[in-house]
């Protein structure tokens, strides 16, 4: 076991309240009980990646639909995304990959709508001065209320 999946079994252990004392560096897919189960799904919320691939490299074997839909033979399902999801690293680093790119993208568009709001504003924007005054042409009383 290397050093960062040490790190990251440490940062489960302190997530689920488990003493580290009481546990063995290894992968918590190769174990069984409540411990390994709580252990497990701390390491999937800090490491969908790395959970992925403990998991394969515990003798996860994919379902028959997955392997099709990896395969290309058939068009993916939930069922299959959620398999992936939990033992396919690859594909947890791709989505990962694309939640941030889309966030990165949502990000850039509100910030360039900011921009344009703001621009707007300071076009319309006149002076009190500039408003009118009681009685003037364009209906306004000047009064503040």
């Amino acid at each position: 076991m290397i050093d960062s999946e040490i790190k990251l079994l440490l940062e489960a252990a302190k997530a689920a309240h488990i003493n580290p004392g009481k546990l063995a560096t290894k992968n918590p897919w190769t174990c069984s009980g409540n411990v390994a189960i709580a252990i497990q799904s701390a390491v999937s919320m800090i490491d969908p990646a790395q959970a992925a691939k403990w998991q394969r490299e515990a003798g996860h074997v994919d379902s028959l639909e997955t392997a099709a839909v990896r395969a290309g033979i058939t068009p993916p399902t939930y069922d299959s995304h959620v398999e992936r999801l939990e033992t396919d690293a690859d594909y947890v680093t791709g989505q990962l990959e694309a939640k941030s790119a889309w966030e990165a993208k949502m990000l850039a568009s509100f910030d360039e709508e900011a921009d344009k709001l703001k621009n707007q504003r300071k076009r319309n924007f006149r002076p009190a001065s500039q408003v009118g005054s009681p009685g003037s042409a364009n209906g306004r009383t000047g009064r503040a209320y």
